[in-house]
C-alpha cells in the first residue's frame, strides 16, 4: 500500500513556510467596536498594573466564596435528604475546607493561578504570534506579532518568579496582559481605515 500523500497546497505552504492568510472585512461599524472593546480592555488592564495585589486577593476571595457557597448549599441538602449517609458529608467537608484554606491562605491559591497564568501566556503568545502572522501584509499586523513576544516573556517572568511572586505578579501581569491586548485591538482599529 502506498502511504497517503497531503495535498499539494499544504506541501506548498511547508515548503515557502507561509502563514495561510485571513480575509479580514472592517467597516467602521467593526472598527467602533474594536476600538471600544480596547479600550474597556486597556481600563481593566491599567487596574491591575496599579493594583495587583488587590486583583489577586479580589480573585483569591472570589473563589474563596464559591467554594464556601458550595459546601453551605450541598452541606444544606445533606442535612435535610441524606443525614445518615456519612459519604454524603464528604463533598461538603471538603468544600467548606478549601473555602477557609483560601481565605486564611490565599498565598496558595496565587501560587495556583500563577501556574495557570504562566500556561496561559505561553499558549496567548502562540496564538497572538500566529494570529498577526496571518494578518500579514494588513497594516497593525505587527501590533499583534508584538504582543505575543510580550505575552512570551511575561510567561518566563512566572517561570522564574513561581510561587515566591505570585501574590504580585499575578494582578500585574493579568493588567499588563489585558491592556497589551486592548491596545493591540486599538491600534489595528486605527491601522485598517
Amino acid at each position: 500500500m502506498a502511504p497517503m500523500r497531503a495535498d499539494f497546497k499544504s506541501e506548498q505552504l511547508i515548503r515557502d513556510k507561509e502563514m495561510p492568510q485571513i480575509e479580514i472585512y472592517m467597516n467602521d461599524e467593526t472598527r467602533g467596536r474594536l476600538k471600544t472593546v480596547g479600550l474597556v480592555l486597556m481600563l481593566i488592564g491599567l487596574l491591575g498594573i496599579l493594583l495587583p495585589e488587590a486583583v489577586t486577593i479580589t480573585l483569591n476571595l472570589l473563589i474563596a466564596g464559591l467554594f464556601l457557597v458550595a459546601g453551605l448549599l450541598n452541606a444544606w441538602l445533606n442535612w435535610v435528604d441524606y443525614r445518615q449517609s456519612l459519604v454524603a458529608w464528604f463533598k461538603p467537608f471538603l468544600f467548606l475546607l478549601l473555602g477557609i484554606l483560601l481565605l486564611t491562605k490565599p498565598q496558595i491559591l496565587a501560587a495556583a493561578l500563577g501556574l495557570l497564568l504562566m500556561l496561559y501566556f505561553f499558549f496567548d503568545a502562540y496564538a497572538s504570534i500566529s494570529f498577526g502572522l496571518s494578518l500579514r501584509p494588513t497594516p497593525g499586523f505587527g501590533w499583534a506579532v508584538a504582543n505575543g513576544v510580550i505575552s512570551f516573556l511575561l510567561g518566563l517572568v512566572f517561570l522564574v518568579g513561581w510561587p515566591f511572586s505570585s501574590m504580585t505578579l499575578v494582578g500585574l501581569l493579568i493588567g499588563i496582559s489585558l491592556f497589551l491586548d486592548g491596545l493591540t485591538l486599538f491600534l489595528v482599529s486605527r491601522a485598517t481605515r
